[in-house]
């Protein structure tokens, strides 16, 4: 008959066997789920640093866009008004570039929040080039199709004045005040975008490690081209 030591004994090895492989499992298992919460913060950061990139580049790729097209039709009548000097430029921007704060949410543990804030910013501003964009192209189509169907009176001073004096006023505001808008986002925005870019790679790289995010780097060529 076993002795009651012995009997307490073998009982003490099977709970504490029991206890530690639950605790094994337990801690198997958390690392396992730290492991793949870390791998999808590195997807979320890698996937906004590519978005970012996107509207970098689609900023960059319309601006000079727009300048081509200036010093073309300068180049043809100097005498153009500045409504007249901004044609209207087929430009599709993809409008389902978003990035996806709440992906990065992460981020604000660290208590600095500048960078998210230079994200949204960009985001913003490109939102809102889109939306310029998309406005200066049917305003403009609309002034040509008025202009298309003008008599011009050859008493006239210049087929321009002329024009002019057709074009409905609501239409010339129109153009005039999201021309400034254009003309203004493509001068200033430009560092917005950099920022936002290398902001969110440098909070990124700290918390997660600078080899797993990816870098962007836009040509020497596409900066700060003067409009």
């Amino acid at each position: 008959m076993p002795h009651i030591d012995t009997i307490i004994l073998d009982i003490t090895k099977t709970m504490l066997g029991s206890f530690l492989g639950a605790g094994l499992a337990f801690f198997s298992n958390y690392v396992f789920r730290q492991s793949q919460k870390e791998e999808e913060q590195v997807a979320a950061g890698n996937v906004a640093m590519a978005m970012l990139a996107e509207m970098t580049i689609a900023f960059l790729v319309y601006k000079r866009g727009v300048i081509d097209s200036r010093n073309k039709t300068r180049g043809v009548t100097a005498d153009l008004p500045d409504w007249g000097q901004l044609l209207p430029i087929v430009y599709e921007f993809d409008e389902s570039l978003e990035v996806n704060i709440q992906s990065l949410a992460f981020l604000f543990k660290n208590q600095n929040t500048s960078a998210m804030g230079r994200v949204f910013g960009a985001q913003s501003n490109y939102k809102s080039l889109v939306y310029f964009q998309k406005e200066h192209y049917e305003v403009m189509t609309e002034i040509q199709a008025k202009l298309s169907l003008l008599t011009y009176d050859p008493n006239a001073q210049t087929d321009l004045d002329y024009s002019t004096r057709e074009i409905p006023k609501y239409l010339l505001g129109r153009i005039e005040a999201i021309n400034a808008l254009i003309l203004r986002a493509l001068k200033e925005d430009e560092p917005h975008y950099i920022n936002a870019i290398a902001s969110l790679r440098a909070d990124l790289s700290s918390h997660l490690g600078s080899n797993r995010i990816i870098e962007i780097s836009i040509p020497d060529e596409w900066k700060d081209l003067k409009i």
